[in-house]
């Protein structure tokens, strides 16, 4: 009894195999039909008979083929409704988008390249997108389709030879990307590249902790601006001695004749004075003299200043060495 019912089973799939071979084949030819139609309907400026043709295309994988011969043939007017029937919502909006962008008033394509390679892109066909960019001469955006690959080594290749005008922002792209991975001192040499190095550096080393890394890259690049961070962080952590090393070192004598003031180092303070000429620093001595009633000095070390401010202070000086001190004036209490 179980012979005859695979026999019976056996004969069932027999019949059965031709028949889902001429549903194969009838289900083909519609949707080839359909294609045929659709691509006549939109020649002819027909939209609404071309959506009609293809109602009854359910296949992603036959608008995908589709998308990648509009690619090829750089045939921009159904590549969106072919993403969009592929349920790629997403490409199919930046496809309407770079179309309406390089669309002129007469209604041609300005660079049919470059949105051609925009449909490349999100059918993962980077080959053909990257030919497509270097074929219309358009390095800019290759050089961002090489940085959103992951591709840096082209990336840089491209900016260094025919995208300078993007050379610096690839570099700090590429330092971003090192940081994210961890590699922080091979990103500080692409911030040191891009020229952003005096701020990018010291966040990520100081952020990560690695201060003995810091120190390091800012005795090699010999920086003005980073021998004044490190000298405000020394002297943040109380190291006077280290920040007055690295003031020198940036020739900050503002700031120097401050740290001699604030340890009541006046003489060294005013030696830097005279030796620099430096206004500011002078201004400063001065009204350090000044709080300390040594007046005559005062109008001395602020000689040398030309601004407004420093001799108001001279000033005020002189007139008090001649009249003395003002003394305040407190009132009696009244008797009762």
């Amino acid at each position: 009894m179980a012979s005859a019912l695979l026999e019976n089973i056996g004969s069932a799939a027999h019949l059965c195999a031709p028949l889902r071979a001429r549903r194969f084949v009838i289900r083909r030819f519609v949707i080839r039909q359909a294609l045929v139609d659709f691509s006549y309907f939109l020649t002819v400026g027909a939209m609404d008979e071309a959506h009609k043709a293809v109602k009854l295309v359910r296949s992603a994988a036959v608008w995908e083929n589709m998308a990648r011969m509009c690619v090829q043939t750089k045939r921009l007017d159904i590549a969106d409704t072919c993403l969009g029937n592929m349920g790629h919502a997403r490409g199919a909006r930046a496809v309407r988008d770079v179309v309406e962008a390089h669309t002129r008033p007469d209604g041609t394509i300005s660079e049919p390249e470059v949105c051609a390679a925009v449909v490349a892109v999100q059918l993962g066909m980077l080959k053909e997108a990257e030919q497509l960019y270097a074929s219309c001469g358009r390095h800019d955006l290759l050089n961002t389709l090489y940085q959103a690959s992951g591709q840096w080594e082209k990336a840089l290749e491209i900016a260094e030879k025919e995208d300078r005008i993007h050379l610096k922002a690839t570099h700090y792209t590429y330092a971003r990307q090192l940081e994210a991975e961890g590699e922080t001192m091979k990103a500080a040499e692409h911030f040191e590249r891009s020229d952003t190095h005096r701020v990018e550096v010291p966040r990520m080393l100081f952020d990560s902790h690695q201060l003995p890394e810091l120190k390091e890259f800012i005795d090699r690049t010999q920086d003005p601006e980073l021998y004044t961070w490190w000298a405000q962080y020394a002297e943040s952590n109380a190291r006077f001695k280290e920040a007055l090393t690295y003031y020198e070192k940036a020739a900050d004598h503002l700031s120097i004749v401050r740290v001699l003031a604030f340890h009541n180092k006046l003489e060294r303070a005013a030696e830097v004075v005279n030796a620099s000429n430096h206004s500011g620093a002078a201004y400063h001595l001065a009204k350090q003299y000044e709080q300390r009633r040594r007046l005559s000095r005062a109008r001395v070390r602020s000689a040398p200043s030309s601004s407004k401010r420093s001799n108001s202070i001279s000033a005020r000086a002189d007139t008090i060495t001649r009249s003395g001190w003002p003394r305040p004036m407190i009132s009696r209490p009244s008797s009762t």
